[in-house]
Order: structure tokens, then sequence, then C-alpha cells
């Protein structure tokens, strides 16, 4: 089956995402995503120009979900900014109880980019 290349970047976005997750921003290379996904270092280059490119996509899904998490929080009725703060700490605090590993990528990148 043929997969289109949207899918494919999508799917080596989520595979560099697993592999940086797993084994931290430094093993995320050609090899480790194509094995990740399930394809050849060939496709990750057919697909973004450069690693830097891949790395890009990932930072961007990443952020992607971070504004998806802070903006769930169901704003309604008249609430005060209080409880709305308390709210969005929640939300987010559980987003990092459930996904710690996430969160801990986020500071490897910050860290990643500012070297």
């Amino acid at each position: 089956m043929r997969v289109s290349s949207q899918q494919r970047r999508e799917q080596l976005i989520e595979a560099a995402l697993v592999v940086a997750k797993r084994d931290g921003v430094g093993a995320v290379s050609t090899r480790t995503v194509a094995a990740e996904a399930g394809a050849t270092p060939g496709i990750v280059h057919y697909v973004f120009a450069s690693m830097d490119d891949l790395l890009r996509a990932m930072i961007a899904r990443m952020a992607e979900r971070y504004i998806d998490t802070v903006t769930d929080v169901a704003v309604s009725g008249d609430h005060d900014v209080t409880s709305l703060l308390e709210q969005s700490s929640s939300h987010l605090w559980s987003s990092v109880e459930s996904d710690p590993d996430g969160h801990l990528l986020t500071f490897e990148v910050a860290a990643h980019a500012l070297r």
C-alpha cells in the first residue's frame, strides 16, 4: 500500500517524538527515526531536506500539543481570574502526570536550542 507524502511526514514526525522521548533529542537521527517509523533512511531525506527541518517539525508538533493542552480548559459561566488560573494549572499538571516523558522532552528541547 502506498503512503502519501503527507502521511509519511506525519509518521516520521511521530517517530522522531518517540525516539526523542525514549532516548533524548541527541538520539534523533535519520537512522533512528527511519527504524522507528519502519521506513528507510532515504525516505527521511526525501520528506525532510535536513535533520534541522525534521527537528523543527517535531518541535512545532510539541508546541501544538502544548497549546491544545492549555486551551482545552473549559471556560463557561462567570469565572474569576483566580479560578481560571487554578483550572488551567490543574489541567496542565494532569498532562504532566499523564506524559512525564513528553514534558521532560520540552525542557530538553529548550536546552538543546540554547546550546
